[in-house]
């Protein structure tokens, strides 16, 4: 659903309003004046609705989860431990 109103919805405020899209390529927000390109604006939600958040996505490796252990510090404590 996320999708049919991805370039609806500000990435600022998040409020969803069909007026705030002025044309195919104008988006500017009727609540809080936020004002971007539709299709950036669209792409901006998609990728929160992916990664939780656009302004929580970090890179492969820096500090979530298993991606986190993957860098070189892990890889030293994996070939100590059979180094002896």
């Amino acid at each position: 659903m996320l999708l049919r109103i991805s370039s609806q919805t500000c990435p600022v405020c998040k409020r969803v309003d069909a007026a705030s899209r002025k044309s195919q390529a104008e988006f500017v927000c009727t609540a809080c004046s936020h004002a971007e390109h539709a299709d950036v604006v669209g792409a901006k939600n998609t990728l929160a609705a992916g990664h939780g958040g656009h302004r929580t996505w970090s890179p492969p490796g820096v500090g979530r989860g298993r991606e986190a252990s993957t860098g070189p510090s892990a890889f030293r404590r994996a070939t100590a431990s059979v180094d002896g």
